[in-house]
């Protein structure tokens, strides 16, 4: 089958995952509003749940991607990373629930190869569709530096009730601009090292709050 009919029966999955959880009666209740048997449900995930949760997260990938290319331009890296992550958050705005879920099914130690391969292919996305063309050590720090912010920023967001998840988005400012202040740290550190001059920490990184 298709991959089309597994979108259908994720899409499905999320209207009854708030109630359900992300369970085989989740899985089960899906097919059944789709006139599929349940044999046929479980043949298209095989994984089970957790591999209905790794469409989930494949899934508003996706629709990240198709948002950011269908906006407005938006120029340099640190707003397009932001804009990245904002749409990545928006995306799923409707599915608030399935998303507190999962993260609650990915933390069980069973899932954490699984809950740490969804972050990297995100945040690995939002680099690459930012334009960034890093190939050395820089590569490496900036996902894992943008793992954590997609992370707190995603827990800040399932807690947050302000209008327009303003909180959020201000949140999420404060976390990109980190990002360029220690890209200049390290920078610095680096051009200290190669001319062989004394370094200060009164020019260490200074972290919004």
């Amino acid at each position: 089958m298709s991959d089309d009919v597994r979108t259908k029966l994720l899409e499905a999955a999320l209207t009854h995952v708030p109630f359900d959880g992300w369970s085989k009666a989740t899985l089960d209740a899906a097919a059944a509003d789709l006139d599929m048997s349940p044999a046929t449900a479980h043949a298209l995930y095989p994984g089970g749940t957790v591999e209905l949760i790794e469409e989930f997260y494949r899934w508003g990938d996706q629709m990240m991607i198709e948002a950011f290319e269908a906006g407005d331009e938006v120029k340099g890296l640190g707003p397009k990373v932001e804009r990245l992550v904002r749409l990545r958050i928006e995306t799923c705005q409707a599915h608030k629930e399935a998303w507190r879920a999962a993260i609650g099914t990915l933390a069980l130690p069973m899932n954490l190869p699984v809950a740490a391969k969804t972050k990297m292919r995100t945040v690995d996305l939002i680099w690459t569709t930012a334009g960034d063309q890093s190939a050395d050590f820089s590569y490496y720090t900036k996902r894992a530096t943008l793992v954590a912010i997609l992370s707190t920023t995603t827990l800040f967001w399932l807690a947050d009730d302000s209008e327009g998840n303003e909180e959020t988005w201000g949140f999420l400012k404060r976390r990109i601009a980190d990002i360029g202040t220690i890209g200049k740290f390290r920078r610095k550190v680096e051009e200290s090292l190669k001319g062989g001059l004394p370094f200060s920490s009164k020019d260490g990184p200074r972290f919004s709050r």
